[in-house]
């Protein structure tokens, strides 16, 4: 998960501080690359912590993450809206920040719950 953090701080400093059409592209490239490992780690977590109501579980994943993403986009429209896209970075560093707590919340849970057993 470090290594996603990494790279998509990378391509957030690639997208804010890009001159040319190709280093805004190299910036978006890497935050999705960063960001394709959120799904399967969670859904490897949910399926292996609740394997016997995986469906169920991976189910209330999705909603979650889907509902996520539908106020995430609507609040960066809000955002761009009255504000501009320049801020499209600053958000996207919240973000990040915020996945990033929540990423040591959880590894910390599990690590205590696997401590328990």
């Amino acid at each position: 998960m470090l290594a996603s953090f990494v790279i998509i701080l990378a391509g957030i400093i690639f997208l804010k501080y890009s001159q040319s059409f190709y280093f805004a592209i190299t910036g978006l490239i890497l935050i999705g690359a960063g960001l394709a490992s959120g799904f399967p780690v969670m859904l490897g977590i949910t399926g292996s912590r609740y394997a016997e109501r995986s469906g169920t579980a991976f189910s209330f994943v999705l909603v979650v993450a889907l509902i996520g993403n539908m106020l995430v986009n609507y609040l960066m429209g809000v955002i761009a809206n009255r504000y501009g896209i320049y801020h499209l970075t600053t958000v996207a560093f919240a973000e990040l920040v915020v996945m990033m707590l929540l990423s040591v919340f959880i590894f910390q849970t599990l690590k205590k719950s696997v401590r328990q057993r």
